[in-house]
């Protein structure tokens, strides 16, 4: 399967609240809890401890995010794979299930930070991206199609879905990739908020498709 960049919409754009620069400023360490937070949001569905002190958002949000995050996957993948759903929405049910199995398997690590510029950090994000699209492309080529077959969009679900959910059974990790991440105060409404276009080339780099 081709690489493609995954556009993801920021799903969680919860910002710092005012209140963590009441006392004496801040500082990188104060300010990570955003992109820390709204990385386990997305991908794993848990409410960071630090990032729920700093920030307006509680379980239930985190949930709904969570759950967003599935739905927008689901459909970019469908998308690039070409793959057209039934009545019963039995194709994007099997990939969600896959990408629900997947998720809590991403990892990466943030590291400490600097100061970039005034109310400006960057953060070096190091993504360990799963392999499991590697493993789905060997299997795709290993499958034998008859193009003339009839019903061959739904053959081609069918087929790719099956070595979807077959690849994710053994997923391994690919060599890391490191991504520069910014947080800043946006000037127009004073609240702190994460690199969009940085956070969306993580998020097409935990799992590459």
């Amino acid at each position: 399967m081709n690489t493609i960049k995954k556009i993801l919409p920021l799903l969680l754009a919860v910002a710092l609240l005012l209140s963590m620069t009441a006392c004496g400023g801040t500082s990188a360490k104060d300010v990570k809890p955003l992109l820390a937070g709204e990385l386990e949001a997305n991908y794993h569905g848990i409410l960071d401890d630090e990032f729920a002190k700093k920030t307006d958002a509680d379980e239930a949000y985190v949930a709904e995010v969570y759950q967003d995050t599935l739905d927008v996957e689901t459909e970019s993948f469908m998308n690039a794979a070409e793959i057209e759903d039934d009545a019963a929405g039995t194709y994007s049910a099997r990939i969600q299930a896959v990408f629900a199995e997947l998720y809590p398997q991403t990892k990466w690590e943030i590291g400490d930070g600097a100061e970039k510029s005034t109310d400006c950090y960057a953060y070096t994000v190091t993504i360990y991206p799963l392999d499991v699209m590697d493993k789905l492309s060997a299997l795709i080529d290993e499958a034998e199609m008859d193009p003339d077959i009839e019903d061959f969009e739904v053959a081609w679900a069918e087929m790719f879905v099956g070595c979807l959910e077959e690849a994710a059974t053994d997923v391994g990790y690919k060599d890391p990739v490191e991504i520069s991440c910014e947080v800043y105060k946006d000037s127009s409404d004073n609240l702190w908020v994460t690199d969009s276009e940085a956070i969306g080339d993580v998020y097409a780099e935990l799992i590459p498709y």
